[in-house]
């Protein structure tokens, strides 16, 4: 049987207490019903913090002022683009 689950966080310490609460629940449920069990993780969106003073943001804000528009960051739930492009380097 294979049991596919996700965590997210914008906290990698909270992010490593989720899977290490995931992992014993695996092993001890392995161990309960005299079974073996595997239990694998993967990063498959990193998480990524941009400050207010990055370019980017300091670009998106002028953009948007340009636009007669303003806005306000803020953390999101991630599971984009952006996760993946600023998990290889890539400040967006």
């Amino acid at each position: 049987m294979k049991l596919y689950a996700e965590a997210r966080s914008t906290s990698q310490e909270k992010l490593d207490q989720q899977l290490a609460g995931m992992k014993e629940a695996v092993e001890s449920t392995c161990q309960d019903y005299h079974t073996q069990g595997v239990f694998n993780s993967m990063i498959v969106y990193p998480s990524f913090h941009l400050s207010e003073e990055e370019p980017v943001v300091t670009l998106a804000q002028k953009a948007a002022g340009k636009l007669g528009l303003s806005g306000t960051t803020f953390m999101s739930g991630g599971g984009s683009d952006a996760n993946i492009f600023n998990g290889l380097g890539f400040r967006l």
